[in-house]
């Protein structure tokens, strides 16, 4: 659960406006940049691919999610919390 719980902190914001937003990108100027230059895939946000979602915390991540707003995370953190108790 604990692994769940770590893969929401790096959800993006909205990239469409480019603006990113999010623990991995806002530390890491490559993959703020890589994400911008189309260099990883971009999902639209689905909680559920969210907390399955593999990750390599030393790597470029090859796939983010897109949320429309910072209200959709606020919802879906409460969701995720319900969830995972």
């Amino acid at each position: 659960m604990a692994g769940k719980v770590a893969r929401s902190a790096g959800w993006g914001g909205p990239i469409g406006t480019s603006r990113a937003a999010g623990s991995g990108l806002i530390s890491s100027h490559g993959e703020c940049t890589r994400v911008l230059a189309g260099g990883c895939e971009v999902k639209d946000f689905n909680l559920d691919a969210v907390l399955d979602q593999k990750f390599d915390t030393g790597a470029m991540q090859p796939v983010l999610y897109a949320v429309e707003s910072f209200d959709q995370v606020y919802e879906a953190t409460k969701q995720a919390e319900s969830r995972l108790g």
